[in-house]
């Protein structure tokens, strides 16, 4: 669609009919009731009872590089699988 001044009114609306769509699907796929819980990497500290000492970043990617857990990237920031982190506490 070329747009132009006299099409843009009708770009935004069809622009904020598809923004409106995917905020559908995303609370839709975000509702599901046994999604894994993930928590940042503070937290994962705090589960694997190291908070107040350094888990280092290496520490977190041989864990990973061994596959004994699974990170989950999003903007930057790293997140893991609590029941991962669990399991990992408890050998």
């Amino acid at each position: 669609m070329q747009i132009t001044f006299e099409t843009l009114p009708m770009a935004i609306e069809i622009l904020i009919k598809e923004v409106r769509g995917l905020k559908a699907d995303i609370d839709k796929n975000n509702s599901h009731e046994n999604d894994e819980k993930v928590v940042d990497r503070l937290e994962a500290r705090r589960i694997l009872g190291t908070h107040g000492k350094r888990l280092s970043e290496a520490r977190f990617a041989q864990l990973k590089n061994e596959g004994r857990i699974t990170t989950y990237g999003f903007g930057g920031k790293h997140f893991y699988n609590v029941e991962e982190l669990e399991n990992l506490k408890r050998k």
